[in-house]
């Protein structure tokens, strides 16, 4: 099934490369195409537990990661 996650309603669009680089880590999510302009990742995923693992990915992100990927951007 295919799915999108849109980042800066979620928060974090600043982290679009650490969160695809961590979805490219989960073996049933395949198809992964960052896109910085619009701060939206798609892929296709193959399992109801790979499409938990990408919320629980997100929703790691926003608690614990979304300011070192801002100040990783802004130093950049």
């Amino acid at each position: 099934m295919k799915a999108s996650i849109f980042l800066e309603e979620l928060n974090c669009k600043n982290c679009i490369a650490s969160i695809s680089a961590e979805l490219s880590k989960i073996k049933e999510i395949t198809n992964i195409f960052p896109n910085e302009k619009s701060t939206k990742i798609s892929f296709h995923y193959e399992t109801e537990n790979a499409a938990l693992k990408v919320v629980e990915l997100v929703n790691y992100f926003r608690n614990h990661k979304a300011e070192q990927c801002e100040r990783e951007l802004n130093i950049g």
